[in-house]
């Protein structure tokens, strides 16, 4: 005859239960067996798999109940009841392995920054001996400013948690233990800790000269904390006064090359971001500008009016610009004298604009000057049409009706 064992679903008191009085309510199968008509046992290996819920509590231990074929025929099978004699009651044989496991599982704190800000996150991770019965849970405990061991998770078995509402400058650490299925708990590990930066940093730029004297020149930032505090660092110009733009983002430098246009005033700012995440806000003003002032200065001899002389000692004069933020320091003048090769005259100082020439006699003489400015730059030779003076001392004197410059190359 074929057997059917199911689970019950409902409980059971056998000194109650009769024929007649117990409906029960059975639950899915277990398996079906064959059971012969000669007296023996019978062993079932589906059971294995009814243990296996009953220990681990997926399902209520309500028992088996043996369900035979219920058709109306001459045939039965009987099975010895609890009280049974002659050893033949039913009976559970469950066969099992014990794990003896005495060595403690390890422990450890991931390693947390040294600058967080109020609120962070920290994780820890446990393993047990091999062979060992698992890992159960943790406990966790802190401490602020080296003072005492408090709990803050116990009996835990997620791997990190957020910290939440530190305030600023404190120093926060924790540590951890572990607990594996046989009971055993690990020493508590070593700590690790984090200090607690609620203060944006304050990074700015470097001081700039007022006028600067290259289209190239450096600029530079720093912040009012220890370098190696800092994440990293933005970087914004401005031409003008006008809009800001950018420059470098979320660099780590504390310098760098600019190329500007002569003429213009460039405005600079910096922000950083400390290793807590703090970000700095912008300033409303540039912290640092320069404009610049590059080139070289000019100079020209002012011209002859009138341009015949009748003596030989004459005034010349002329006149310089310096470039922007810069001065003129000399001036240096030469003479070619009818057309010949220009020789030097003679250097004057910068506040000096004319002297009087000795000329050795009639003839064309023609001038021209150069600037040179306090950064030793100098302009080039001035080349004025009217830079030339006659100097006519016999009778019949000339008088130039028409003045035609000597082009001197």
């Amino acid at each position: 005859m074929s057997i059917l064992a199911r689970f019950l679903n409902t409980a059971w008191d056998p000194n109650l239960i009769t024929w007649n009085n117990y409906n029960p309510q059975w639950g899915a199968e277990i398996g079906v067996g064959s059971v012969p008509a000669q007296i023996g046992w019978r062993e079932s290996s589906n059971a294995a798999s009814a243990v296996q819920q009953w220990v681990s509590g997926t399902r209520p231990n309500y028992g088996i109940m043996l369900q035979g074929d219920e058709t109306p025929q001459q045939r039965e099978r009987v099975f010895t009841s609890l009280n049974g004699g002659g050893g033949l009651f039913p009976r559970l044989l469950v066969t099992y392995t014990e794990v003896v496991d005495t060595t403690p599982p390890t422990a450890a704190m991931t390693a947390l920054p040294q600058w967080s800000q109020a609120s962070f996150t920290v994780r820890w991770s446990g393993s047990d001996n091999q062979g060992g019965t698992g890992l159960q849970n943790f406990d966790v405990q802190f401490r602020i400013d080296g003072g005492s061991w408090l709990d803050w998770l116990l009996g835990v078995t997620q791997t990190e948690q957020q910290y939440n509402n530190a305030l600023h400058n404190q120093l926060i650490e924790f540590r951890v233990r572990a607990r594996d299925n046989a009971g055993n708990v690990s020493s508590w590990s070593a700590p690790t800790g984090t200090r607690i930066d609620l203060v944006a940093p304050n990074a700015s730029m470097n001081a700039l000269p007022q006028f600067t004297f290259t289209t190239t020149f450096q600029i530079s930032w720093s912040p009012n904390e220890a370098p190696e505090n800092i994440n990293w660092y933005d970087v914004q110009f401005q031409v003008n006064g006008g809009a800001w733009q950018n420059l470098l983002s979320q660099t780590t430098l504390g310098q760098t090359n600019f190329t500007g246009s002569t003429g213009i005033t460039y405005g600079f700012r910096a922000r950083a971001q400390d290793k807590a995440g703090n970000t700095q806000p912008w300033s409303s003003i540039a912290q640092a500008q320069t404009t610049v002032s590059a080139g070289n200065p000019t100079a020209s001899i002012v011209p002859f009016n009138p341009t015949v002389s009748k003596q030989t000692s004459f005034n010349v004069a002329w006149s310089g610009q310096p470039v922007q933020g810069s001065s003129i320091t000399s001036y240096e003048v030469q003479v070619s004298i009818n057309g010949g090769s220009f020789q030097a005259w003679n250097t004057f100082q910068g506040n000096t604009l004319n002297g009087v020439y000795n000329s050795p006699g009639e003839g064309f003489y023609t001038f021209r000057v150069r600037a040179r400015d306090n950064l030793n730059r100098v302009s080039e030779w001035s080349n004025n049409p009217l830079s030339t003076k006659v100097v006519d001392i016999q009778s019949p004197f000339i008088k130039a009706r028409v003045f035609l410059p000597i082009g001197l190359k």
